[in-house]
């Protein structure tokens, strides 16, 4: 084999890959992205603090299956100097916990959203309780944020203070999956990888018709 044709072969294999890549990028799932619903901050009230006898507590039904995150809006009185701490717990239907995550709350910004990771895959459409508690934070605890239903992050299904569920309100939340991007998501990638496909191929028949 000619060192021409040994180019030419790599360029073709190049068009093929490129081109298999842009047409299976979608239907085999290659491409994923980071999806995020959250509550619309509107009309906004401030909660009774949570205490270690006053928790924060809640159903969530996750839209997809890939749930990376939930994320709700605090705010930390005296953050600087709050020696409290503040827990989160994450259990399935059944009770089982799922995951339990606690930090301080002078780490935490103060009127800010704070992440709380989701280890594990759930199932979409399935009912998960979480439960928030403090403990040390003293007259320095923390509150949380509610609005009405109108507002509410897609998955919620209901919000409960100190083991009250409050009727017309929903808890400010965010919550991110990450997964399988749909067929309108990849549409771009899609037709940018073609583009390149394309381009490379005209390249190369330009260069076979030079050199000859």
């Amino acid at each position: 084999m000619t060192k021409k044709n040994l180019t030419d072969s790599v360029y073709c294999i190049l068009l093929i890959l490129l081109l298999l890549a842009a047409l299976l990028i979608w239907p085999a799932g290659l491409l994923t992205v980071r999806q995020e619903y959250k509550s619309l901050e509107f009309g906004m009230t401030q909660s009774g603090p949570i205490t270690e006898t006053a928790a924060l507590s809640g159903i969530f039904q996750p839209v997809t299956d890939r749930l990376d995150s939930i994320g709700i809006r605090f705010t930390i009185p005296n953050r600087r100097e709050n020696p409290g701490t503040l827990t989160f717990q994450l259990s399935d239907a059944d009770g089982a916990v799922i995951c339990t995550e606690t930090v301080s709350l002078n780490k935490m910004q103060n009127n800010k959203y704070y992440y709380f990771d989701i280890p594990q895959k759930l199932s979409a459409g399935q009912a998960y309780i979480y439960q928030i508690t403090t403990t040390g934070a003293g007259e320095d605890a923390p509150f949380f944020w509610l609005g009405s239903p109108k507002t509410a992050c897609a998955g919620q299904a209901s919000v409960y203070y100190s083991g009250q569920e409050l009727p017309g309100n929903a808890l400010i939340m965010r919550s991110v999956y990450h997964g399988s991007a749909s067929f309108k998501q990849s549409l771009p990638y899609e037709i940018t990888l073609l583009a390149l496909a394309i381009l490379l191929l005209k390249s190369w028949k330009g260069a076979n018709t030079d050199a000859k």
